[in-house]
């Protein structure tokens, strides 16, 4: 069982799991952002050490920036990955930006992002090749710290337009060795009292 999970298989967000919708909506079982003003928050914080994994596509960008995946405690207090100006990509650790180029247009990315202190690292692998990008940078760690996507953690408000889709997203206990996670099709079952429920299978092998 994971802390969080979302598929994003409802008709709408899901207020028991995310606060501050404005800017996003759920469409054909994604998650889509669209203003680069708008924090997609998590309701439940973190402690200690934990990863947030994803599946996320860039359809467009914001000239600078949107934070796709990761964690936020205050504009000093976080670890986020920021998707700029391709092919460019920020780390906001903790107070200060980090930058690295790695091209991200035209394809779905797994992203793994794992704040553990010491050592926590950002890896995303691109689907369309299987390239594979990390980042290890020491943080401060996680102290009631919330899942963030959209506005930059840096809280500059550029209020730019973007085009960005999440197709699942989980939190997990960190674990040492790291686990791969498997996300399985989409299902769709009907039960005989609610047509077509949706379900999806994600698993962790070993």
């Amino acid at each position: 069982t994971f802390p969080l999970f979302d598929d994003f298989q409802k008709s709408t967000i899901d207020p028991n799991i995310w606060d501050f919708t404005d800017g996003f909506y759920l469409s054909s079982g994604k998650l889509m952002g669209e203003n680069s003003s708008c924090r997609l928050r998590s309701v439940q914080s973190f402690s200690h050490s934990y990863a947030v994994e994803t599946r996320h596509r860039m359809i467009s960008f914001a000239p600078n920036g949107y934070q796709a995946a990761g964690w936020y405690g205050s504009s000093t207090n976080g670890f986020n990955l920021l998707i700029h100006n391709p092919p460019r990509l920020y780390v906001r650790n903790d107070g200060v930006w980090i930058e690295r180029d790695f091209d991200v247009t035209s394809s779905w990315l797994r992203i793994r992002n794992i704040c553990t202190g010491a050592n926590s690292r950002i890896e995303i692998e691109r689907e369309s090749d299987g390239l594979e990008f990390n980042f290890t940078l020491d943080n401060s760690g996680l102290t009631n710290e919330y899942v963030s996507l959209g506005r930059r953690n840096d809280n500059v408000d550029y209020n730019e337009p973007y085009i960005g889709a999440w197709d699942w997203l989980l939190v997990r206990k960190y674990v040492s060795p790291e686990p791969e996670v498997i996300a399985g099709p989409v299902e769709r079952i009907d039960d005989g009292l609610h047509k077509y429920v949706t379900s999806r299978v994600i698993t962790l092998p070993g």
